[in-house]
This record gives structure tokens, C-alpha cells and sequence, in this order.
């Protein structure tokens, strides 16, 4: 029981370190995303004074393309480690046995925080274990919350890029 107290202890910690990592991951792609784009874009309003030259312009979009889409498979492999230790964490609160309905006969008569709640964790921690299986668990959340958030981020974030390149050609041909 000791072992499987320090386990979990271990796990809430190493948790807490993998969400920093995916939010961190996805500020510093982010930012380096947009120094690019807003490069580009500079370069972009400078094209009719550098020529053919402009073309090289070209290059940062198609940069900012592959930039966008590693941060994608980066922030998807921080989030998958964040849902693997959620399911480590919900098997540990088993084996601990607080996933269990609250003793109501240990406190009668006295009031405890959150008296009204049915488990000793949040309720919808207890309702998002409705899976037979961790790997059912992952691939149910891999694409919600905040890295469905990062992800659509950085799609549209390609698709800006796309419309630029189409820019910057009509601007180079169109001159």
C-alpha cells in the first residue's frame, strides 16, 4: 500500500511537469510560428522594391508549413503523455481505494469540505472512467481539449501560410 501511495505521489508530480511541457511546447511554437509570419508578411509588403528576389520570400511560409505541423505532432505526443499518466493515476486511486464512495457513517453528524459530493474525487473525474480499457480512454481525449486547441491553432495557422504563398506568387508575377 506504502508503494502504491509514493507511485501515485510520483505520478501527480511527473503529471503536473508534462502539462508545463505541453503549454510551454505550445508557446514557444507559437511564437516562433508568428515571428515568421509576420517576417513574411514584411517581406511580403517589400516585394515590389526587391524584384525577383521577392521570390525568396516564398521560403518563409513553406518554413512556417513544416514549423506548424511538428508542433502538431509535438503537442499531440506531450498530450498523449498527460492522458497515459491520467489513466497510471486512475488505476493507482483504485488500488488506494479513493475512488470509492465517501463514508458517510465516519462523519455522521459532523459537516466535512464538500459535504454534498458523492466521491472523495471530483465527480467528473469519476464519470470520464467509463472505459474498459486505457488505450479506449486515450484515443476517446487525444483530440479534446487543449490540444484540440493547439491543433486547430496551428492549422489555421497552415492555411494562413497556404494564402500568403498564393499572395506572394500573384505579387511576384503581377508586377
Amino acid at each position: 500500500m506504502n508503494n502504491a501511495i509514493e507511485m501515485y505521489k510520483l505520478f501527480r508530480v511527473e503529471m503536473i511537469e508534462i502539462f508545463k511541457l505541453h503549454r510551454e511546447s505550445l508557446q514557444n511554437y507559437l511564437a516562433f510560428v508568428a515571428v515568421i509570419l509576420g517576417a513574411t508578411i514584411a517581406g511580403t509588403l517589400q516585394i515590389s522594391s526587391i524584384g525577383w528576389i521577392g521570390v525568396i520570400v516564398i521560403l518563409g511560409p513553406i518554413l512556417n508549413v513544416f514549423v506548424c505541423l511538428l508542433a502538431i505532432r509535438m503537442c499531440n505526443r506531450f498530450y498523449l503523455g498527460i492522458l497515459e499518466r491520467i489513466t497510471i493515476s486512475a488505476k493507482l486511486e483504485s488500488i488506494l481505494g479513493i475512488e470509492e464512495y465517501k463514508l458517510t457513517e465516519v462523519n455522521q453528524g459532523n459537516k466535512t469540505s464538500f459535504f454534498k459530493d458523492i466521491y472523495i474525487l471530483p465527480e467528473r473525474w469519476m464519470r470520464g472512467r467509463q472505459c474498459d480499457t486505457a488505450e479506449e480512454f486515450i484515443q476517446q481525449r487525444l483530440n479534446a481539449g487543449v490540444n484540440r486547441l493547439a491543433k486547430l491553432i496551428f492549422l489555421s495557422m497552415i492555411v494562413v501560410n497556404i494564402l500568403l504563398v498564393i499572395v506572394i506568387i500573384f505579387a511576384v508575377f503581377l508586377q
